[in-house]
């Protein structure tokens, strides 16, 4: 069984994942994409201060 933190931290993970999402499914973005002129979009996660993913 997963430690709570390890149960957080996995969640933390899903969220910052539908986020992305979510903003490829925004009309500027989508826009863009279709101009070939999208910018990168990058997402992490920060553990005690420090960027994990």
């Amino acid at each position: 069984m997963p430690t709570r933190e390890e149960r957080l931290n996995c969640l933390a993970e899903i969220n910052v994942v539908a986020q992305v999402k979510n903003l490829y499914q925004t009309s500027i973005i989508r826009q863009v994409l279709h101009e070939r002129k999208a910018p990168m979009i990058q997402a992490g996660l920060c553990q005690n201060g420090k960027i994990v993913r």
